[in-house]
């Protein structure tokens, strides 16, 4: 009985392992072969005519601002008044009328000196799957710069790359790590669920279109 139970415990730590193994594999995937295309500076990156801030909420649940949406506006913001990009897609959910985030980037971007001419709004972005590959089959846009924090432009990215969109990023600055630990916690297991949509599942995105 014993060397039945230590047999099973055997299997359970190798598909452990197995498992841990796999999701570091393809994390380290997404990140290096990307790495050469996200910026952190804003004035050595490239121009792009249109530029993509992914979206989140105003507002955490406890009804505090949410640094990841301050520092993504303020990025979007300092890369259109350098002259790096010229339009904006600010893509997000606005899964109720109380809920809006293309809405709420809009008007943060206004109160930053952005024209509301230089803004489109794509209200399906509901995750940043769906924002990536709207922006070319829906929006005609075959290059640009996607805007976001660093540790999640790396997979919005690699999926565009996937989808022959010429995609650059620029990170925007992260929030303190302890503020951010769900965030990138997530983004582990959303990486590999992108690589899951892109050679196993074919995933579409929403309202393609």
């Amino acid at each position: 009985m014993r060397r039945f139970l230590l047999t099973i415990a055997k299997v359970i730590l190798i598909g452990i392992a197995s498992v841990l193994g796999v999701i570091v594999g393809l994390n380290a995937w997404i990140l290096t072969d990307t790495y050469s295309y996200v910026y952190s500076d804003a004035e050595q990156i490239p121009f792009n005519a249109v530029g993509m801030v992914l979206g989140t909420s105003k507002m955490t649940r406890s009804g505090n601002p949410n640094q990841h949406f301050v520092t993504r506006m303020d990025a979007t913001a300092e890369l259109f008044h350098k002259g790096k990009i010229q339009h904006i897609i600010l893509s997000g959910d606005n899964m109720t009328r109380y809920y809006d985030e293309p809405k709420a980037m809009k008007a943060e971007l206004l109160l930053r000196g952005v024209p509301e001419y230089s803004m489109t709004l794509d209200t399906a972005g509901f995750r940043t799957f769906d924002s990536v590959v709207r922006l070319k089959q829906v929006f005609g846009v075959t290059s640009c710069t996607i805007i976001s924090e660093k540790y999640h432009v790396h997979r919005a990215v690699f999926i565009s790359r996937h989808h022959d969109l010429n995609a650059i990023a620029y990170a925007a600055d992260d929030v303190p790590f302890f503020y951010g630990i769900r965030s990138r916690s997530r983004e582990i297991l959303a990486r590999v669920k992108a690589v899951l949509d892109l050679y196993l599942l074919e995933t579409k995105p929403v309202s393609a279109g």
